[in-house]
């Protein structure tokens, strides 16, 4: 199979005129916050046609695969031009809409959600309350895992802060993740994909073998982990402060922040626990290029040795198209209990 791409630019094919200056496309896809990328490097070479440089905020869809039947990657937001000689090159580095403001084309959005703010959000104000506040400043369609949606916070300050920087710091405090994507703010536990309506959607799980993998690592950290997490809360009717423990034994872990009421409490150490569990194997495979590889995805490794067989929690995924052929880069951890 021969590995193809297609690149179209403010609606307009430009596969064709790029095609013998294409040097390298690299398309990164990230778990959480981070905004996915893609970056695609052309040789300038000809002094007498220099390759027009398109504006800031131009619009890139972007399609991988094989034999002209590729897929469809993503709709990406012109961010940054480098160019260098010699060789003479142009790199092209866009992010995935819409945490970019697109000028034209048809993801065009007003979006700010990196401007940094201040202000405060009421105790007692729910994780998908808040959400919901946020995308409609945005023009997003809120999308909250139900498990999340009705957590309680505590007083929370939004100093010098963006608005994406504070959901990212929430989400991350219950082993959640917080993104834009498609249209929809994306409010979902880690492993797993949400819908506009903010239902979960099972992401695919792609079996791997040996014989699949050109390269291959997995690291085993000895650093210890939590037994159990003890989270603490306030009793207003007791004018008590009062704890909740997740896990069991040795040694334990104690959050500083003081919940408005038990589930908030419960479920913050719950989270912690499950991301300390997480963190202690990490996995890295190159394989031959796959665009059914996403993060938030499942792979579930078979054949190769106690340990690394059964199921990891996909990262980060990097298709990278070059003279060298078509691979993909994918990162995993263990999936949360």
């Amino acid at each position: 199979m021969k590995p193809a791409f297609r690149i179209v630019a403010n609606r307009e094919d430009i596969t064709a005129a790029i095609r013998e200056r294409f040097l390298s496309l690299t398309l990164t896809d990230k778990a959480g916050v981070e905004s996915d990328e893609v970056t695609i490097t052309l040789s300038d070479h000809d002094p007498a046609a220099p390759i027009a440089l398109p504006p800031a905020g131009a619009e890139l869809e972007v399609w991988l695969g094989y034999d002209g039947q590729a897929e469809q990657m993503g709709i990406y937001v012109v961010d940054a031009l480098d160019m260098e000689w010699p060789p003479n090159r142009l790199r092209i580095t866009a992010k995935a809409a819409p945490l970019a403001a697109s000028t034209s084309g048809q993801g065009s959005t007003r979006l700010m959600l990196q401007t940094k703010k201040s202000r405060s959000w009421d105790a007692g104000t729910t994780l998908g309350a808040l959400a919901q506040s946020i995308a409609q400043e945005h023009g997003l369609t809120p999308a909250v895992q139900e498990e999340l949606a009705g957590i309680a916070m505590p007083h929370v300050d939004q100093v010098n802060e963006s608005d994406m920087n504070l959901l990212t710091r929430l989400a991350r405090e219950h082993d959640a993740i917080a993104k834009p994507a498609g249209g929809a703010l994306v409010l979902a536990r880690r492993g797993s994909s949400t819908s506009a309506g903010g239902e979960p959607i099972k992401l695919p799980t792609v079996t791997v073998t040996p014989g699949m993998v050109t390269r291959g690592k997995m690291k085993l950290a000895k650093r210890g982990h939590a037994g159990s997490v003890v989270a603490r809360w306030r009793d207003t009717d007791a004018a008590a402060t009062l704890e909740v423990t997740e896990g069991q034994g040795e040694p334990v872990q104690r959050l500083q922040q003081i919940h408005p009421d038990e589930a908030s409490a419960r479920a913050a150490a719950r989270a912690e626990l499950r991301r300390g569990q997480r963190g202690e194997q990490t996995l890295e495979l190159t394989l031959p290029g796959d665009t059914s590889l996403m993060a938030e995805g499942r792979l579930s490794l078979s054949g190769f040795r106690e340990g690394a067989d059964g199921e990891w929690l996909i990262t980060e995924v990097k298709h990278r198209l070059d003279g060298g052929g078509f691979s993909t880069q994918v990162k995993g951890e263990l999936p949360g209990s």
